[in-house]
């Protein structure tokens, strides 16, 4: 998306309304988020001494897996941004910022919904399905003998 900064300059302040298809705006990191709907952007851009400044607002959809069940879930995804622009340029691409704003919006740790079970520790079976057949019992971990070695 890109914004004419002649004219911002001209009106004074402009409103704007536009939208990114999400392939335009790659999301590459670890997890593998897939934006799953386009962005929809709402920027306010003002014209102040010499300097423009810019206001934007991003929605859209994200697909992540959960962190604590493993599945995959789409929940709204929105961030907003603001930058200053000299007054001397001609168009400002606003793309790379968009993309910043929407990969520090994304969450640390997704969950597929706020009451998400997990999984069991023993067998690994999705809790949110179901209880598992597992005893209850806690089973030896071979890190369990490190607490001897840390606490004595």
């Amino acid at each position: 998306m890109k914004l004419n900064i002649r004219e911002v300059m001209e009106a004074g302040t402009l409103d704007l309304t536009d939208v990114i298809p999400a392939k335009d705006i790659p999301l590459d990191v670890m997890d593998q988020p897939v934006l799953t709907d386009q962005i929809r952007v709402q920027v306010h851009a003002e014209n102040v001494d010499d300097e423009i400044l810019i206001h934007a607002q991003l929605m859209s959809k994200i697909r992540v897996r959960c962190s604590r069940c493993l599945e995959e879930s789409t929940s709204p995804l929105s961030a907003e941004f603001d930058m200053e622009v000299p007054s001397s340029h001609i168009v400002v691409d606003l793309l790379e910022e968009s993309r910043q704003a929407l990969l520090l919006a994304l969450p640390a740790m997704p969950l597929c919904r706020s009451d998400c079970k997990g999984l069991c520790s023993q067998c690994g079976k999705n809790l949110n399905r179901g209880a598992c057949g597992c005893s209850g019992e806690r089973r030896e971990n071979p890190f369990d003998k490190l607490k001897d070695i840390y606490f004595h």
